[in-house]
């Protein structure tokens, strides 16, 4: 359920677990959170202190407990405001029947100062809050943040990264190196700490009380991994910088999207090292069949048609006349025949979770869907109706995700209470946990959301209180992590990505984040880099999106721009508004090809079709629907075969499978 009638809802169900006792006296407001002895409810802490120092590295926040202590209490989102811009107020939960909990989390302190504000918990006797408040409401906590000026040096980013294939020096890259005050002279020194020394240039300048200071590469001879600090000294102030360089040799690694259907053409994007190295016309086989077409889009990058391809695995050979590039043992392209799957329901193992994520493996014929239990749950097809569940439960819980790497090979979890990933076998269900170790993501550090881009590297969301890094990229070849954000306010972003792989959208879920932060972050995997989108994603928790990120679908919850699901087009950097789908829809997904949306309506049961070619009015043509079981009474995760022929959605009760309309 969402909105603000769901978490209406969610307070009935808490005031109902409480059994009534009769108050005695009246119930003023209280600017403490301390139950008098006729209040209904206390505030923990009563009051809020942050301190920081002026950088990029926010405090870790407070959760505020209130507690019923007797009578109907009603709360909700609205229920609970926020006086004061430096700090956001998240949303409410109900961890116990008798508990409501939110989370204070203060802003990155930018601005040295004092700055003073509040939060006002209302408890209202009836669940319209028409009436008069419970006893004691409302309660206000006083919240304080105090930020001291910073005296030292500062760098942004605190981390610099280089990616480049032998023989080819990266191109440079800069950041910012600033004094708290004055200026002064600063020089550098560079401490190799693995594989080859002497590939970073020198470096020295001035603060005033800034400066650019520029990172180049001099060496790339070798393929390898290697890295360093560089200490900067100004006065009696240093910095340390870790920096990096992976040298690829040549190699095609990836095709995106790697599982096709047979028997017809199609376009796919070859992602690697070394491809301009190629010359004059180059060669890709899917087998011993040549592409139609194929060019050299960049070093890293080769856009290929494929040929009308019997169902098979086709290895993927890359070549021009007289050189042909290495390429990884696991590259290939999948063709498929359409499965002709009957509708059917499948019930969830015991004790099932909400579901977060659901993902379908066309190659091996199955599904796997993560839920808020921690729990993987794979199903496969056997024949006729039948699909066998394997549970698995790896890693720690919090806000975990997982996604399915571009080749297929393997699935990636996040784990949301700890710095770390686990990998997990699609075959066996074995796992492995790979650390985030990388420089300035030490323990508290949890890693959230999670998508794969098609170049093999998967980009997420962290929350890093100790070093501010709220995003970052994780190479499952190298098995590297990489810093890409130091903005606190991305922490709380989903990440989802285009059929190809060569879009990820970031939009934001809290519906506090700061304005600027409400447009969503894109990554362009080609480029390797970040613009933000112009149009608002607030409360944005679920998108689907199309092959090559041409359609999105996605909710926009309450008091965001829209009353429902928009669909929209996207350009580099750009969503344009096509329309919207009726209310009260409980999952959705949209067509391969970007022209057909499919939502489900729990109220009736039914999957409607829209066709989104042709949008008319701000709507769409609904152009046929289908009765299906109900998946449960939670909203429903749903996704869709690479055919477009087949539909799959994924509740609290049941999995269902059914022909798409």
């Amino acid at each position: 359920m969402t909105g603000s009638f769901g978490r209406w809802l969610l307070a009935l169900f808490l005031a109902a677990a409480i059994p009534f006792l009769q108050s005695c006296g009246g119930g003023g407001g209280d600017s403490g959170g301390g139950g008098g002895n006729s209040d209904a409810f206390t505030v923990s802490p009563s009051s809020i202190s942050f301190t920081a120092t002026q950088g990029p590295i926010a405090p870790t926040g407070q959760m505020v407990t209130v507690t019923v202590l007797r009578g109907s209490v009603f709360f909700g989102n609205n229920t609970v405001t926020q006086n004061g811009g430096f700090f956001t107020r998240q949303p409410i939960t109900f961890p116990t029947p008798t508990t409501v909990q939110f989370f204070i989390q203060p802003e990155t302190p930018f601005t040295p100062g004092t700055f003073t504000g509040s939060v006002t918990v209302r408890g209202c006797s009836n669940p319209t809050c028409s009436g008069s408040d419970a006893a004691g409401s409302p309660k206000i906590i006083p919240i304080t943040y105090t930020v001291t000026p910073f005296a030292g040096l500062t760098i942004t980013p605190a981390n610099i990264d280089f990616v480049t294939r032998t023989g080819a020096l990266p191109a440079a890259k800069t950041a910012t190196l600033a004094q708290s005050s004055g200026s002064a002279l600063w020089t550098s020194v560079t401490n190799y700490t693995s594989g080859t020394t002497g590939w970073l240039g020198p470096m020295s300048g001035t603060l005033n009380p800034s400066d650019t200071v520029t990172f180049n590469v001099t060496d790339a001879s070798t393929a390898e991994v290697r890295e360093a600090t560089v200490t900067f000294t100004a006065g009696a102030f240093t910095k340390t910088v870790p920096v990096s360089l992976v040298i690829n040799d040549p190699r095609a690694n990836f095709v995106s999207p790697y599982v096709v259907p047979a028997n017809s053409t199609g376009n796919v994007i070859i992602r690697g090292y070394g491809f301009s190295t190629l010359t004059g016309p180059i060669q890709v086989l899917f087998g011993a069949t040549p592409a139609t077409t194929a060019f050299v889009s960049s070093d890293t990058e080769i856009g290929a048609t494929f040929p009308a391809l019997g169902a098979g695995s086709y290895p993927i050979t890359v070549k021009d006349a007289s050189t042909t590039l290495p390429s990884r043992p696991s590259l290939k392209l999948v063709a498929i025949n359409a499965p002709a799957y009957s509708a059917v329901a499948v019930s969830r193992p015991a004790s099932p979770g909400t579901v977060v994520n659901l993902i379908y493996d066309g190659e091996r014929q199955a599904l796997y869907l993560l839920d808020a239990n921690n729990r993987i749950e794979r199903y496969t097809f056997v024949a006729g109706t039948t699909w066998n569940v394997s549970p698995l439960t790896v890693g720690n819980g919090g806000f975990a995700r997982m996604a399915l790497a571009p080749d297929g090979t393997q699935l990636v979890k996040t784990n949301g209470a700890s710095p770390s990933l686990e990998v997990v076998d699609p075959v066996t269900l074995s796992s492995s946990t790979v650390a985030a170790t990388f420089s300035g993501l030490p323990p508290p550090a949890t890693l959230g959301s999670i998508a794969f881009a098609n170049d093999g590297g998967a980009v997420g969301s962290a929350n890093a209180p100790a070093s501010g890094i709220s995003l970052y990229r994780y190479d499952m070849l190298t098995q590297r992590f990489t810093s890409l954000s130091t903005f606190a306010d991305l922490t709380n972003s989903m990440a989802f990505a285009s059929g190809d792989g060569d879009t990820l959208i970031l939009p934001t879920f809290d519906p506090a984040a700061p304005a600027a932060f409400r447009l969503p972050f894109i990554y362009d995997a080609t480029a390797g880099t970040f613009v933000q989108g112009n149009m608002s994603s607030t409360q944005s928790a679920h998108f689907s999106l199309s092959r090559d990120a041409v359609n999105i679908l996605r909710v926009i919850a309450t008091g965001s721009p829209f009353p429902g699901a928009a669909v929209t087009s996207y350009t580099p950097g750009a969503f344009t508004l096509l329309g919207t789908l009726p209310a009260g829809l409980t999952g959705f997904v949209i067509s391969p090809d970007g022209f057909t949306a499919y939502a489900h309506f729990s109220a009736t049961n039914l999957i409607r079709k829209f066709d989104l070619t042709a949008p008319s009015g701000g709507s769409f043509v609904e152009t046929g629907s289908i009765l299906v079981a109900s998946p449960g009474t939670s909203f429903n995760e749903m996704t869709i075969s690479p055919d477009g022929g087949t539909l799959f959605l994924a509740g609290n009760q049941q999995v269902v499978i059914v022909p798409a309309p």
